[in-house]
């Protein structure tokens, strides 16, 4: 006997006859969570002070393109030598071509080159540990800083109370392809909507690795429970950023966000590799929302707060919509199947035209209206002719959602998905 999963879904979901009131509720809590995040991020405001702190950037790299690589490393060069002190290279001690050119490459400047094991969790370890300031910068390999970020990232640092400070990250030539496009727009309301909203509480749930600036002390007690991250029997390698993040916001400090300090980063050039990207972030979302909501024991720090998400609302709330937003999609999805399968609720017909007109009803104008909306913060830093593509992207974040439910089947897979030989961002075996 087989099951068709979507009828299962229908029926799971409604033993009611109500659908239009499961509908409605649905949009309600849609359109609630994004008005209380529109809301917040409203009072969000970058730091503006005239504090400044010698810093050292760690940029660990694996098999990533040398004019990448070069552009990346010559950029936060192009800083102050009182503001960057040293540059911290990590490379892959399977690459040791990699490791001999940079050492050559960067001889005369302001530039380590050091060797290190497998693994980006042990390149950020060991470049915590090499490092000589108390204000430490993480930037990617493919990230590009511009003028004066470094100097605008740390000024949160201010406050003693901030362990962790994440800057504004953009795509890299967002017009030169509707992939970059659509990831441009993903990022905009990232953190033009949810990261400012989390900022104003000091609970931003993830510091993405790709810029980040954290105080040496903050974290360094922390590097155990990085490294030998196990989740379920299965050492995890991947989803450093949010899981140093977590362990950081645990130990009692504040995670921030400094819109001044802009970044750009390089997005997979091609659907599929962004795809296998958001499938590897989908998964480090999962396990590291899990272990925060479950109160996880953590090994190395035995007097570690386990019921810290829980005593931070914000956090909560954001690492708890990680899952519910992914539910209450299926459910609009099931009553789209429903309505098409049992000619339920706006009954057309069952010409190709009906149902797309339902299908569009239903996920549209329902879901993907809301979604316009959320863009439209975003807009104001997109060229006027491109706007046209806001039509299409709701049908993009909907094809996003089934790469969700697969991260959700899978995990616990481990493995960085991208760069196993090329594309965007990754270090360790590829699975």
């Amino acid at each position: 006997m087989t099951i068709d999963p979507l009828e299962w879904l229908s029926a799971f979901f409604f033993a009611t006859r109500d659908w239009q009131s499961v509908y409605l509720w649905i949009l309600g809590y849609f359109w609630s969570i994004w008005l209380l995040k529109f809301l917040f991020s409203r009072f969000y405001q970058p730091w503006q002070n005239k504090f400044s702190a010698a810093t050292t950037v760690i940029i660990p790299t694996y098999k990533e393109g040398r004019d990448i690589l070069r552009q990346s490393v010559n950029l936060v060069l192009d800083h102050e030598a009182d503001v960057v002190t040293k540059v911290l290279l990590l490379t892959d001690e399977r690459e040791p071509d990699v490791t001999a050119w940079a050492r050559e490459e960067w001889a005369a400047e302001r530039v380590e080159v050091i060797e290190s094991p497998p693994g980006k969790r042990q390149a950020v370890r060991l470049g915590l540990e090499s490092a000589q300031t108390d204000l430490v910068v993480i930037v990617e390999s493919d990230t590009f800083a511009t003028p004066g970020s470094i100097d605008e990232l740390i000024k949160p640092f201010e406050d003693d109370r901030v362990g962790g400070v994440v800057g504004d990250q953009l795509i890299y030539e967002p017009y030169e392809s509707l992939v970059n496009l659509f990831n441009h727009w993903v990022e905009l309301i990232k953190y033009r909507l949810t990261v400012p909203a989390l900022s104003l509480f000091g609970q931003v749930t993830v510091l993405g690795g790709r810029c980040v600036a954290f105080r040496r002390e903050a974290v360094l007690p922390l590097m155990d429970s990085l490294v030998d991250e196990i989740f379920y029997g299965r050492r995890c390698i991947s989803g450093d950023d949010g899981r140093l993040t977590s362990l950081l916001l645990q130990a009692g400090w504040r995670g921030v966000y400094q819109s001044t300090a802009v970044f750009v980063t390089v997005s997979p050039p091609t659907l599929y590799t962004l795809c296998k990207q958001r499938l590897r972030w989908f998964r480090n979302s999962c396990r590291r929302t899990i272990r925060g909501l479950l109160c996880f024991r953590e090994p190395y720090l035995p007097n570690a707060d386990r019921f810290w998400v829980w005593k931070r609302p914000a956090a909560a709330l954001q690492m708890t919509t990680v899952w519910t937003n992914s539910l209450v999609m299926a459910a609009a999805i099931a009553i789209t199947y429903h309505s098409i399968s049992t000619g339920q609720w706006l009954w057309l017909g069952n010409r190709p035209i009906d149902i797309a007109i339902r299908v569009v009803v239903f996920l549209g104008i329902g879901m993907g209206v809301r979604r316009l909306i959320r863009l439209a913060p975003a807009l104001s830093d997109t060229r006027l002719p491109y706007w046209i593509f806001i039509f299409v992207f709701p049908w993009y974040l909907i094809m996003m959602w089934f790469v969700r439910i697969y991260a959700i089947l899978s995990m616990n897979r481990q493995g960085w998905v991208t760069r196993v030989g090329s594309g965007a961002g990754g270090f360790g075996p590829g699975s």
